[in-house]
């Protein structure tokens, strides 16, 4: 945990509809907040 979020935790929260800078997740100040998220997929049939 770089960041100090518990980032799967923080996804819950945001899925149950609860924003970004509530007492649960305390994210606050989110005009510097910059999430990356890199998605990879791997082709099992290329992977041979």
């Amino acid at each position: 945990m770089v960041t100090g979020i518990d980032l799967v935790k923080t996804q819950i929260f945001v899925a149950a509809g609860f924003k970004l800078d509530s007492k649960e997740i305390k994210i606050y100040g989110q005009e510097s907040l910059h999430l990356k998220i890199q998605k990879t997929t791997l082709n099992p049939i290329m992977a041979r």
